[in-house]
């Protein structure tokens, strides 16, 4: 029951942060009756537990202040900008792209099938109207963003690099330098790099009598083995993507060569080229339902998070660990 012991930490985390948004939130006349929580239970056939009680009272809280203080503390209307903008591996593919669309293909069609990033690809690149702010929470990066809202509308922008989104692709450079027959696992190096393009380039620098162990720290995104080289030790089958073990494990391997480039749809990367292009601007646009809840939900967060990082706001536990493990084996004899 280790893991037991590390949930009552968290919970006891959970907790302390519970009371500080309780006493935030009375300060600002915002609390939940009993009749409230009897409400919300009042479904439930068997009696429930005061711990129970308290989760429920804790949701019900968070929902008054993302609905009721923070519905006032969000516009209702802002700049917004229409769209439209797809996530592509490296810069020449993002050149060629570009050169499609140029020449009358359509940006939806080729986002749909090409786009890296999960939004911009199931939306066909269509990302709608949306202030700034929700735009880069639902991408999860910025830079698109900045571009857009500094943009002229219906211009194509050139490949705008992003070093921190994240992608489904990966490209391997591998070698297997020894096997174990009686466990089936072998020693490997590898480096993984984001791009098919930086990935041949590094295979050619590599050709060229270029260090493998100082490329891999250099340029190498698998954490676990940049530091030590691209080094990844002994590696057992069902530990790492197909596209890895399918050249790792192939009876036919030749050791201590290493790979072509090898394409691997199960691995994440960082790094890409966004197109953008701008279909609308209106610099002050109501804001939708589901765009302000986001806004709100994004205010109760940096609320909280400001609470908890404030010095005067001490919660003093009088919980040692001895307490603690005691709480976690009662948990623990009622599984």
């Amino acid at each position: 029951n280790i893991y037991l012991y590390a949930i009552a930490d968290e919970l006891e985390g959970v907790i302390e942060r519970d009371e500080l948004i309780r006493q935030a939130a009375m300060k600002l006349g915002i609390s939940v009756s009993d009749s409230e929580v009897d409400e919300e239970l009042k479904d439930y056939d068997s009696p429930v537990s005061d711990v129970f009680r308290d989760v429920v009272r804790s949701q019900l809280l968070i929902s008054k202040l993302r609905d009721g203080y923070f519905e006032h503390e969000v516009p209702v209307s802002a700049g917004q900008r229409h769209m439209m903008a797809m996530f592509l591996e490296s810069e020449s593919q993002a050149m060629e792209v570009s050169d499609k669309l140029e020449a009358g293909e359509d940006f939806a069609e080729l986002a749909g099938e090409l786009s890296l990033e999960s939004i911009s690809q199931t939306e066909k690149g269509d990302l709608g109207w949306r202030p700034k702010d929700v735009l880069t929470m639902v991408l999860g990066t910025s830079v698109p963003v900045e571009y857009a809202f500094g943009a002229e509308v219906g211009v194509l922008s050139q490949p705008i690099y992003d070093e921190t989104q994240s992608k489904d692709v990966g490209y391997w450079i591998i070698s297997v330098v020894e096997k174990k027959e009686e466990t089936e696992q072998a020693r490997v190096y590898a480096i993984l790099l984001g791009s098919e393009e930086e990935a041949q380039q590094v295979k050619d620098r590599m050709e060229a009598g270029e260090d493998f162990a100082a490329l891999a720290k250099e340029l190498s995104q698998h954490a676990e083995s940049k530091e030590s080289g691209g080094d990844l030790g002994w590696v057992s089958p069902g530990t790492m993507s197909s596209a890895f073990e399918d050249f790792v494990f192939n009876p036919e391997l030749e050791m201590s060569r290493f790979s072509e480039v090898i394409r691997d749809e199960e691995t994440m990367t960082r790094g890409g080229y966004w197109l953008v292009k701008v279909l609308g601007k209106d610099d002050n646009r109501e804001i939708g339902e589901d765009d302000r809840d986001l806004l709100k939900g994004k205010a109760l967060e940096g609320w909280i998070l400001a609470l908890w990082g404030d010095p005067d706001n001490e919660v003093i536990s009088y919980l040692d660990d001895e307490m603690k493990r005691w709480a976690a084996d009662k948990a623990y004899e009622g599984l």
